[in-house]
């Protein structure tokens, strides 16, 4: 900050405007601690400075003939204290085209055939809560993959060498891989759990993944 100017170059007023400003007296630290600190206070208190009054407690704004108990707004054209102009009922902006979106088209579950198993696990396992994940568990149920409530994952038989042996999908590895652990088959949501009507298949899927 700057420092104190010359005390000779000043006359009597700026002079005790600076020693105000840079607290270079007792006189000036005990007035600011008068105007500043707790005895300020009572000068807000005793309410004898109109202007102080106004800076710190504000207008009552009952006074200028406003009732502030009215349902309605108080002023529907206030802007700001600081606008010499009346608010605009219309916004001051407009929405670019290109944010309006158009009714999204109609889903045709036919195409989910011809998905890979990858991306069905893909949509129901980053989408929950979703419709493409209830589609999506219905079109595994179609593929012969059952999901397992219990452990949270999907299921599918596959024979090999004569043998038959439960295969579950691992989400983190992103590959099937042989459950040696037993499997209670209770534990499996049924086709009819899956195929029910859609929002109840959504809700119930959703619930069952644990999403």
């Amino acid at each position: 900050p700057p420092h104190p100017s010359n005390a000779c170059d000043l006359s009597e007023e700026e002079r005790k405007k600076e020693e105000m400003l840079y607290l270079t007296t007792p006189e000036a630290e005990r007035a600011a601690r008068e105007k500043y600190g707790m005895l300020g206070i009572l000068k807000v208190i005793r309410m004898k400075d109109p202007d102080l009054n106004m800076l710190a407690l504000g207008m009552d704004l009952t006074t200028l003939g406003l009732n502030l108990n009215s349902p309605e707004n108080l002023y529907s054209t206030f802007a700001s204290p600081w606008s010499d102009t009346p608010a605009r009922k219309d916004p001051e902006f407009y929405l670019p085209q290109c944010y309006y979106m158009n009714p999204p088209h109609e889903l045709k579950t036919a195409r989910f055939q011809k998905f890979s198993p990858d991306t069905l696990f893909y949509m129901f396992f980053n989408m929950p809560r979703d419709t493409l994940q209830a589609y999506a568990a219905a079109e595994l149920y179609n593929r012969g993959y059952k999901y397992h409530r219990d452990l949270k994952a999907w299921f599918m038989l596959q024979e090999e060498k004569g043998e038959t042996r439960w295969t579950v999908f691992d989400p983190e590895t992103w590959e099937k891989q042989y459950f040696d652990q037993q499997v209670d088959p209770a534990g499996f949501l049924t086709e009819d759990d899956v195929r029910v009507k859609l929002q109840t298949s959504v809700s119930g899927v959703a619930q069952a993944s644990g999403s």
